[in-house]
């Protein structure tokens, strides 16, 4: 049996130390980019922001999926959109709990009296 590996993003600090040993902190990419606040990159650390993801993976001289796997599906894989989560929604609750689809609440209702 084979053991599925996780996949896992680098860890932040890691990312940091990366870009020192390139010459760089995430300060000096951000104004060099045209940053008014030397802050902006630091939130692709935390949360998805593809941008901010591309300059840093930029000057690692790697790709963004390669940094952060869980961001970015397998070739042949979409990420879903909210407009997809709300359609599945949708159609699951249009068609599992439709009114019509209950069959005769009648006999429920003694077991519920007993």
């Amino acid at each position: 049996m084979t053991k599925k590996t996780a996949i896992t993003d680098w860890h932040p600090a890691d990312v940091v130390c990366a870009l020192r040993k390139r010459g760089w902190s995430l300060r000096q990419l951000s104004l060099h980019h045209g940053y008014s606040h030397g802050a902006t990159l630091k939130t692709a650390l935390r949360r998805r922001y593809p941008k901010a993801e591309r300059l840093i993976a930029d000057a690692l001289g790697l790709a963004p999926s390669e940094i952060w796997p869980s961001r970015y599906p397998a070739a042949g894989h979409q990420r879903q959109t909210p407009r997809d989560v709300l359609r599945e929604c949708r159609d699951f609750f249009d068609t599992s709990f439709h009114p019509a689809s209950v069959s005769n609440c009648d006999e429920r209702d003694d077991v519920v009296a007993a």
